[in-house]
């Protein structure tokens, strides 16, 4: 666990051999769990170290406070209404993958760009 938790810190070290991934745009989203799957989109609007925006699936709709890209990586934290939730995705400028993390709850993500 803590070397995961390292190694992903690295990973938004200077950009070695690509260029760093752009964030802006909408999202299709799929959040899946052992028990819930929620669709629903997620827009991230403003410029590098002020990126900000909103996630919206099923009944749950979160305010984006924090963005940080490094070379086909997007770390996003939103705020909830029952605390913080914690996107960790990689691929590329159309479609990512990843998982999410808020509280004690777990899952995977994945985002399809619209625009």
């Amino acid at each position: 666990m803590v070397a995961v938790a390292f190694l992903w810190g690295c990973a938004y070290g200077p950009a070695v051999g690509g260029a760093t991934l752009d964030p802006l745009g909408e999202y299709e989203v799929t959040l899946s769990s052992e028990s819930l799957v929620s669709e629903g989109t997620m827009t991230i609007e403003g410029e590098p170290g002020a990126y900000g925006g909103a996630l919206v699936a099923g009944r749950m709709t979160a305010r984006i406070v924090g963005v940080e890209v490094g070379v086909n990586l997007m770390h996003v934290t939103a705020a909830v209404e029952s605390g913080r939730l914690v996107l960790r995705l990689a691929g590329d400028e159309s479609f990512l993958a990843g998982n999410w993390v808020m509280g004690t709850r777990r899952g995977t993500v994945t985002a399809t760009r619209r625009r």
